[in-house]
């Protein structure tokens, strides 16, 4: 009897092994899972002042999960925050909205005339950000995706098809059991964006192939390759506001990391 638990024993360790490192080895955002902590700003269903906005919906999902929210309820709130103080509707890209968010800073036409100074500081900002923005090297851009959601960065990916640019929100990248990638999840702020309120907020799944031009391509529609990446770093210490300045920055937090890459695989 005893000969036998012990086998049982040995069976069903060797089978916890293999089940294990059979599981399927998905690479997500702190927090988040395909059933709950991502988000999803949603550009307006009535009016046109939002068409092109949305890297500041996608980097209005990131300020959210991320702590650095300035207070502001949701995803939701940011975005009509930075719609309202941006008088042009033109394309851009999530550090844009950033960069305004934390230090008042313009870039190009974006938030010109607008007074408002800043959430937080520059310094910060330099600490919380990462960007990739040359386009040769974007053969690697599933790798620096996945690093930066298991650094603890929200991840904000520009795709450029046929005829079209677009920003969209990474939360997740989906791998085979040998770490090869096979699909990601994203939040899109054009989603239901003619349905009627309040449109739902959706997980979007897409797979990925590698292309024979070095660029990683997600099946979109349009031929949408990953074109230019930006990564914000989740808050991690809450800073000790002074009085004067308690209102206005609210619950904002203070990140610091690192970049951490890995060795990039081509499924």
């Amino acid at each position: 009897m005893k000969k036998l638990l012990v086998f049982l024993a040995a069976i069903l360790l060797v089978f916890s092994f293999f089940s294990i490192n059979n599981a399927s080895a998905n690479i997500w955002a702190k927090g988040v899972s395909q059933t709950s902590g991502w988000f999803d700003a949603e550009k307006d269903n009535v009016t046109t002042d939002d068409n092109l906005l949305c890297w500041a919906a996608s980097g209005s999902n990131i300020l959210s999960w991320s702590g650095w929210n300035a207070g502001y309820a949701n995803e939701d709130a940011i975005f009509d925050w930075l719609t309202v103080e941006d008088p042009v509707d033109q394309g851009g890209w999530q550090s844009y909205a950033w960069n305004f968010w934390f230090t008042g800073s313009t870039t190009g036409p974006h938030y010109v005339g607008s007074t408002h100074p800043g959430f937080y500081t520059t310094a910060e900002y330099n600490a919380a950000l990462i960007q990739e923005w040359d386009n040769s090297d974007l053969d690697v851009a599933m790798d620096l995706a996945a690093g930066w959601l298991e650094d603890d960065y929200g991840v904000g990916i520009a795709i450029k098809g046929s005829n079209f640019y677009h920003a969209v929100t990474l939360w997740g990248i989906d791998t085979d059991d040998s770490g090869n990638y096979l699909g990601v999840w994203i939040t899109d702020s054009d989603n239901s964006k003619n349905g009627p309120d309040p449109r739902p907020n959706t997980l979007n799944y897409y797979s990925v192939s590698y292309g024979s031009d070095d660029l990683w391509y997600l099946d979109y529609g349009g031929g949408a390759a990953i074109w230019e990446m930006e990564g914000l770093k989740m808050a991690e210490v809450e800073p000790v506001p002074e009085p004067a300045t308690m209102l206005l920055l609210g619950s904002g937090l203070l990140g610091l990391g690192a970049l951490r890459r890995r060795w990039f695989k081509k499924s």
